[in-house]
């Protein structure tokens, strides 16, 4: 007898598709392996009874997925021990990679010894600086997340410039760990799979690494005292627990995992600074499917990832039965894709990683939008008219390069404005800045070239350069706001690793898709018949552009949207807690920004001429990071950082001939940004005119100098106070 009619129906329902699911065991539930059971199934109606064909793509996706494992883990282990999520994992592989090529193409050293020397000693020592350098002083001082953010993308800039400026954006060929010659056959006769010696050192190489990884922090009393240092590094020191040493030996750990990674990597996807890098960048899903902390997890993750792309070029050209032709064949990209929209999709299942910290961005960005609002309205006149007759003289004294850079800069400028917006003003991590401003320099072009910004070819007439640039910041406002959608419930570094996927999702799906890429180049505006294609006149009408976008900064930073926005930042649970719905705000400030970005990128497309979307072109994810690091040394919250930013990244470059070299600085000074809440800018501020609770370090400087004037003026002249001796005395009187 049912005493409640609801319990029946809740019966009922649960007798179906409910019963079933409760049979699975839990583990088997993981949305990973449902959807790899799909897949498989996929790949089966793609390819029946190929098995010789589908063995062969399984024992190379198992050799891919080896080398991502082990990347993953890294990535798992430095944050599992650390709790900073390593985004320099990419820099330190490309530089142990070039160490590698250089040992064994130029010093002549044998592989395996190449191979000890780089991952057992560089890599770890590269881990071990980065701890004791940078990460150590942070952390004894409580730093939040996002120093330690800024601080590991510094590493990650400074590396990834030292390899620029040594190596530049060539490809080289390095050697293979292991050989390619067959190791041992699965089957016989013409039915054979091959199974080569890499294959067998890669896996081998993986359940090695990860089962001992595993044995050490489960069964000894190292791996208790990393979780004890990381659940609670003061009481674990209280126990006489060395936290400094765990925390050295963690960044050892992973920087080896590194180091190995890329290595492994270089021979199979060419070593180059940034192609290499944004390969290694593509292992952050396999450590987001491990939720940054499970080992087992990253290896099968990894090694899933591998098979996944390498089965799937049986869904390029499938073989489908009659009755399943119209399920469409994939693009010959899959490969790449995959890896990406690993990490979009448990990105977007994961309400939450298991994240330590905070999910601000305190100690990055100051408490104020700046001093400007402070001032009176005399002194902003003022500011304007001298910003305003420079930027009319300046532009009638530059010519040839001179020109050309400055053109650069502006264009930037624009650009790194919209980081401004939105991470200096709403406080959300945004890393796809970069792939904003390219899909707004595309929708010009293509626009321009009398094409709709789709992956097919349909003509239109061809839209006047102005008027396609304005459609391609409105085009791209939707899209800024459906990726700040998941920032209605998310922070931090769950926010930023889901914009970096998204750029990674624009750069394989769209830049290196070859069915968008016609149409690629463009000229500059023209209004009323008068040509803006002169340097100089191109010039003056972007920094009319740059005004116009910094009066729209300015905008969103003042007034009651202002506040808004400062109260957001500072505290969403505050903002709340006074009845602010910050949902429009949220999802307006990503709308601005894709806005901004996208007006910059159509203006360095038109200053270049043509659009550059390579894999080291300027709208590349990796060069979203880069931006976001130039803007972070001279403070989120100030709208001259971005002009700032844009003259250090682009007029380093020009000055010293090196392409890269404005990356060893902007990376060098990101590394101590921590200490300087607010960047360059913010330091500087706060040493001239104080906090606003007392004088400031300048103003007690001067006021000790006036001090000390004073009472040097003030002292009688030397020996005024003497008296003479009874010996001088006498012999003033004549006496002997």
């Amino acid at each position: 007898m049912t005493l409640d009619p609801r319990l029946a129906t809740t019966r009922a329902v649960d007798s179906g598709w409910q019963r079933a699911l409760d049979r699975i065991p839990p583990r088997l539930r993981h949305p990973g392996l449902l959807a790899g059971v799909l897949f498989v199934l996929w790949v089966y109606l793609a390819a029946p009874n190929q098995w010789t064909y589908l063995g062969q793509q399984f024992v190379a996706g198992i050799s891919i997925g080896a080398i991502a494992a082990l990347g993953g883990t890294g990535l798992v282990v430095a944050y599992r021990a650390t709790g900073v999520f390593n985004f320099a994992f990419a820099g330190i592989a490309t530089i142990c990679a070039f160490i590698m090529y250089e040992f064994t193409a130029h010093q002549g050293l044998p592989v395996w010894l190449s191979l000890l020397i780089v991952v057992l000693l560089i890599g770890p020592a590269i881990g071990a600086l980065m701890d004791l350098i940078v990460f150590r002083s942070l952390e004894r001082r409580s730093a939040g997340t996002a120093e330690k953010l800024v601080a590991n993308l510094g590493v990650l800039i400074l590396l990834l410039g030292i390899g620029a400026v040594i190596y530049g954006e060539s490809t080289y060929v390095p050697k293979n760990v292991f050989s390619a010659g067959q190791a041992f056959q699965i089957g016989s006769g013409n039915n054979a799979v091959n199974v080569s010696w890499s294959v067998v050192g890669n896996v081998g190489l993986v359940v090695a690494a990860a089962g001992g990884l595993l044995l050490v922090f489960r069964y000894t009393p190292l791996g208790r005292q990393v979780r004890a240092v990381v659940d609670r590094r003061g009481l674990a020191e209280m126990f006489v627990v060395n936290a400094n040493r765990i925390s050295m030996l963690s960044w050892a750990i992973g920087a080896a995992f590194a180091a190995l990674a890329g290595v492994l990597d270089a021979p199979v996807v060419g070593l180059q600074n940034g192609g290499l890098a944004l390969q290694v960048l593509q292992i952050i899903g396999v450590a987001v499917v491990a939720r940054l902390r499970n080992i087992g997890v990253a290896v099968f993750a990894g090694l899933g990832v591998g098979v996944v792309s390498a089965l799937g070029n049986a869904l390029v050209t499938p073989h489908y039965w009659s009755w399943l032709s119209w399920i469409p064949s994939v693009n010959t990209d899959f490969d790449v894709q995959v890896p990406v929209l690993t990490t979009v999709v448990f990105l977007l299942v994961y309400r939450n990683l298991d994240e330590s910290g905070s999910g601000g961005i305190g100690g990055v960005v100051t408490a104020t939008f700046g001093r400007i609002g402070q001032r009176s309205t005399a002194a902003k006149l003022q500011s304007v008219l001298v910003v305003g007759l420079v930027a009319v003289i300046a532009p009638a004294l530059l010519n040839g390069g001179n020109l050309v850079t400055a053109q650069k800069v502006v264009a930037y400028s624009v650009a790194f404005l919209a980081i401004v917006a939105i991470t200096g003003y709403s406080g959300h991590l945004s890393l796809a800045t970069a792939s904003f401003a390219g899909l707004g320099a595309y929708t010009t072009v293509r626009l321009r070239n009398g094409l709709l910004p789709l992956p097919f070819s349909t003509s239109i007439p061809h839209v006047p350069v102005l008027l396609a640039m304005l459609i391609g910041g409105l085009v791209v406002i939707p899209i800024g706001v459906l990726v700040g959608y998941p920032a209605l419930r998310r922070r931090g570094l769950i926010l930023g690793l889901i914009t970096l996927a998204f750029a990674q999702i624009v750069d394989a799906f769209v830049f290196q898709s070859p069915t968008w890429n016609s149409g690629r180049t463009t000229d500059r505006p023209n209004l009323f018949g008068w040509s803006f294609a002169g340097d100089r006149t191109f010039l003056y009408f972007e920094l009319v552009v740059l005004g116009l976008i910094l009066l729209l900064v300015r905008n969103l930073s003042s007034g009651a949207l202002g506040r808004v926005l400062g109260a957001m930042r500072d505290s969403e649970r505050g903002a709340v807690s006074v009845g602010i719905s910050l949902r429009r705000y949220k999802l307006l400030i990503f709308g601005a920004s894709a806005f901004i970005a996208a007006i910059g990128g159509s203006l360095i497309v038109q200053q270049a001429g043509s659009l550059n979307i390579n894999p080291d072109g300027p709208f590349a994810p990796l060069f979203g990071l880069y931006w976001f690091g130039a803007v972070v040394v001279f403070g989120l919250s100030y709208r001259s950082s971005a002009v700032l930013a844009a003259i250090l990244y682009i007029v380093v470059d020009t000055a010293t001939g090196h392409a890269g070299s404005s990356l060893i600085v902007i990376g060098a000074i990101a590394l101590f940004v921590g200490y300087m809440p607010g960047g360059v800018i913010g330091t500087v501020l706060r040493f001239v005119g104080g906090d606003g609770v007392g004088p400031s370090p300048a103003q007690k400087s001067l006021a000790n100098y006036a001090l000390a004037r004073a009472r040097a003026e003030q002292a009688p002249p030397p020996g005024a106070d003497l008296q003479p001796s009874r010996f001088a005395e006498g012999l003033l009187a004549g006496k002997p």
